[in-house]
């Protein structure tokens, strides 16, 4: 089960500057889930700034190919529908991404982005250089 990566703070507010090269944005995205303040996303200048909301399901077809990668997967779990969202931005210049959000969606969820025009934004769980691979 994927773990949500809230940036609040106790009040429920959006916990502002960050160790991300961009702690002010140009145009932000403020994302709620079920009517609760998730994060503000945001990078200066050239980049980009992703919401994104999958539903993915696959077919057993392709299990034995994933078991190649992770021998202890289970065709349950494999073929089980997943709804997630996440949120993060990619800044062209300093060739890093942030990323703000990964959380499981269940059916009847809300999600609402307001688009913000300049201002801060929320620390990113984590930033990652575009260098490094993902295994």
């Amino acid at each position: 089960m994927l773990k949500g990566l809230p940036c609040l703070d106790r009040r429920g507010y959006a916990k502002i500057i960050s160790k991300w090269s961009d702690p002010m944005a140009d145009v932000r995205f403020e994302v709620f889930i079920n009517g609760v303040p998730t994060c503000i996303a945001g990078v200066n200048g050239h980049g980009a700034i992703h919401a994104i909301v999958d539903r993915i399901r696959r077919t057993t077809k392709q299990f034995e190919e994933a078991q190649v990668r992770r021998p202890d997967l289970t065709l349950e779990e494999f073929t089980r529908e997943e709804i997630e969202i996440s949120v993060s931005a990619h800044n062209w210049v300093s060739d890093h991404s942030a990323h703000w959000l990964r959380r499981e969606l269940v059916p009847g969820d809300e999600v609402t982005i307001n688009v913000l025009g300049p201002g801060p934004v929320s620390s990113p769980e984590n930033t990652v250089p575009s260098d490094v691979e993902w295994t």
